[in-house]
């Protein structure tokens, strides 16, 4: 994000192929997302 509260990095993989796509934040995975899901778990960190 802009103010660098968030980064995002590409990585070979999570380990976690039956939630793709996904991400993790704080050591927490998120899977099946889509561009909205990805916007409200951002918005639930701030």
């Amino acid at each position: 994000t802009e103010d660098m509260q968030f980064t995002f990095e590409t990585v070979a993989c999570l380990g976690t192929c039956f939630l793709a796509p996904a991400m993790m934040v704080d050591n927490n995975y998120f899977g099946h997302l889509n561009a909205n899901k990805i916007k409200n778990i951002i918005e639930s960190y701030c």
